[in-house]
Formats: structure tokens, sequence, C-alpha cells
């Protein structure tokens, strides 16, 4: 004859809480009788099955998990070095050590353009010094052409 008891005694016998008998009984894993008594076999086997099947499940899992928490982790690294260097960017800017790449490239043509504009310039100023056989107006092509060379020269550094 089986031997029959309640949810709490099913419970403390498989070591486990009378919440999960109850919910056990509700998917109508575990049946009671009219009484409202449990099989304790039939309850203990119940539990059991249940534990190697949500063992089984946990180690698949687990394996999913850990791979799945490594993926976490890396991103979450990823997105506190790209917080810090955010942060530094922000200091650097307010304490005026960073300027906006629009603002160095106007700089940038306008030192240029204004060397380049001086230089052209020189051709005019010492045109009249150079050689007096020559006209000035001479004098000046020869400056220009060499200013141009140069610059031409200038231009095709990589390294400026």
């Amino acid at each position: 004859m089986p031997k029959l008891v309640r949810a709490a005694e099913l419970a403390r016998q498989a070591n486990i809480s009378p919440q999960r008998v109850c919910r056990l009984i509700k998917e109508k894993r575990i049946n009671r009788n009219e009484k409202m008594l449990i099989d304790l076999d039939h309850g203990l086997k119940v539990i059991k099955a249940g534990r190697l099947f949500d063992k089984d499940i946990l180690k698949n899992e687990s394996k999913f998990e850990k791979t799945e928490l490594k993926d976490i982790a890396a991103e979450r690294l990823k997105h506190e070095k790209y917080k810090v260097l955010l942060l530094e960017l922000e200091y650097l800017e307010k304490k005026g050590e960073l300027i906006e790449r629009k603002e160095v490239i106007e700089k940038g043509q306008l030192i240029v353009n204004t060397v380049k504009s001086r230089l052209l310039s020189l051709a005019s100023i010492l045109s009249p010094l150079v050689a007096p056989e020559m006209t000035a107006r001479e004098a000046e092509v020869l400056i220009r052409g060499k200013i141009i060379e140069v610059l031409t020269e200038l231009a095709k550094m990589e390294n400026l």
C-alpha cells in the first residue's frame, strides 16, 4: 500500500520548498487524491526526474551562459573603455587643449595661404635689387618662378 503524505511532508523529504511541490501539483506532474494526499514514492520519483531533467538543461545552458557571459563581459569592458576615452576628450576640450578638426583645417589653410602670398610678394620686392642688367620685370618673373618651384616641391612633400 502506498504511503500517502501532505505536500509539506513531500517537500521536506525531497528537500524542496512547499511552493515548488504546489507548482508541480498545478502543472499536473504530481497527483493528489480526494483527501489532498500525495503518494510519497510517486512524488519523489517525479521530483527526482525533474532534477535530472533540470541538470541536463543547466549543463547545456551553463555552456551557453559561459560564452554569453564572456561576450557580455568583453562588450562591457569595451563600453567602459569608450566611456573613459570620452571623459578624457571632454576634459581636454574644457581645458582648451582639444580643438575641432574643422578649426585645425581652417587655421592650416590660412597659414599656408599667408606663407604663399608673402613668398610671392618677395618677387616684386627683390626684383630691383637682383641684377642691374635685368629689367625689374625680368627679375620679378625669375624670382616668382623660383618661388613657385619651391612651393611646388613643398606641396609634394608628404611629411608637411
